[in-house]
């Protein structure tokens, strides 16, 4: 790779974990990173079946779908995501 293309990538790259800081926190940066390192390194993908691996990319999709899904259900607490009485 010529070093201007690493140099853009990871200039883009700085620039989004930044603005995930800003925006969201430290915990939410270190979130961020954790669950790109898992989905880049940790986890074989495959949409295909029949491999033997694929039961490993399953399990780890619906625990990054569960665990925000966890969070913002005990976040709500017993009030509604969606109150009857707004209309607008």
């Amino acid at each position: 790779m010529p070093i201007a293309l690493h140099a853009g990538v990871s200039i883009a790259f700085t620039a989004l974990l930044l603005t995930v800081f800003v925006r969201a926190g430290l915990l939410g940066l270190v979130m961020a990173w954790l669950i790109f390192q898992v989905i880049v390194f940790c986890v074989p993908w495959a949409l295909d079946p029949s491999r033997w691996y694929f039961w490993r990319g399953a399990v780890v999709f619906f625990v990054l779908l569960a665990v925000p899904w966890w969070g913002f259900r005990n976040a709500l607490g017993k009030q509604s995501a969606f109150p009857a009485g707004e209309e607008e």
